[in-house]
């Protein structure tokens, strides 16, 4: 009976160090190698510390940084906007926020006249809301509304459908203990994706691995949700009546993937880390060298184009990037600018 036991106990053994080389080192991306060298046409553009998404309004032109310093409490914390023609001229937009507003993931909407940038924000208390400002015509966030509800319990990011309707990613399972925090870190599928109606919040989604970014096509039949640890792309079809999504493929990618943007063609532009393992490490010291990455995604081939790489000596820890007229645009999680790029020509 006792070697009966040792032998479960062997096998049992064997069973997880295997299911860790499959999810924290295959899926950490330590054994890929990117053949991309950095774009040395870029330049810095001064935001404020940690510049995680990017969003633009293609009709002013007007690009949107939210900016939350995950190292210190910080005054400079808030959603910041300039033009692509005057990257100078950058200027807080959110001076009308709620107080305590510490913005993540964002989304911009629009139906041609009326405009709205949604925004999750993170909130000293461990609230999780997400906050619906209207957007004036010189670019100034005016405030609407807050929105909170229980299965929304750990937002990254969001993608707006109507003036007050938008689906949520839960990068986790709402469980804030030790152990469940390892089970995600090792690719459970413990995320899901919620959808709000304007009234109440409902989750329309699940069965992923620490869900990240989402956004949709344009005619709204499609919305791509990032997931991260098992470096995928979920594509599912959306039901435009009832917001119902169904699951059609996974996407396989060659980098961790945070926060997505569909450019005006269609295509998925993604931030994502190539070393999952050095991010960590940057993570816990700011001191440490974390790469960068952008890819562009064909949705309906699965075609990935690396489109910009850095080993973390120009720039650390990417988590965004937009595509806008000759350049494309990179977010960091904890850097304090966010970099302006020239397109190369085949783009």
């Amino acid at each position: 009976m006792k070697l009966v036991c040792k032998y479960i106990a062997l096998g049992l053994g064997l069973f997880l160090i295997i299911f860790v080389l499959r999810y924290a080192v295959i899926n950490s991306g330590i054994l890929d190698t990117i053949d991309v060298v950095s774009n040395e046409e870029c330049r810095s553009i001064l935001i404020a510390p940690g510049t995680e998404d990017i969003v633009i309004d293609s009709q002013s032109g007007t690009l949107y940084v939210s900016a939350y310093n995950r190292r210190a409490v910080d005054a400079k914390d808030g959603i910041y906007a300039f033009s692509p023609d005057k990257p100078e001229q950058v200027r807080l937009v959110s001076v009308d926020a709620p107080a305590d507003f510490h913005p993540h993931g964002i989304s911009f909407w629009s139906d041609g006249i009326n405009k709205k940038l949604f925004v999750v924000s993170h909130r000293s208390d461990g609230s999780e809301v997400v906050e619906i400002f209207n957007v004036a015509e010189n670019g100034d966030l005016e405030h609407g509304k807050t929105v909170k509800f229980a299965a929304m319990h750990s937002p990254n990011d969001v993608q707006a459908v109507t003036e007050d309707t938008f689906y949520v990613t839960n990068d986790s399972g709402g469980n804030d203990s030790v152990t469940y925090k390892i089970l995600s870190y090792l690719g459970l599928s413990l995320s899901s994706v919620a959808f709000y109606d304007g009234e109440e919040g409902r989750i329309v989604a699940d069965d992923l691995s620490y869900a990240n970014g989402i956004n949709m096509s344009a005619d709204g039949r499609h919305v791509y949700v990032a997931e991260s640890l098992p470096r995928s792309l979920r594509v599912y079809s959306r039901n435009t009546r009832t917001n119902k999504l169904e699951r059609v493929k996974d996407i396989a990618l060659n980098s961790s993937p945070d926060n997505i943007d569909v450019d005006e063609e269609g295509h998925l532009w993604i931030g994502g880390h190539p070393n999952v393992f050095k991010y960590l490490a940057y993570k816990k010291d700011p001191e440490k060298l974390a790469p960068s990455h952008v890819l562009k995604v064909e949705a309906e081939t699965g075609d990935i184009t690396d489109i910009y790489f850095d080993d973390g000596h120009i720039y650390r820890a990417s988590t965004a990037a937009v595509a806008y007229g000759d350049n494309f645009f990179v977010g960091s999680v904890y850097e304090d600018h966010i970099l302006m790029c020239s397109l190369p020509a085949a783009h």
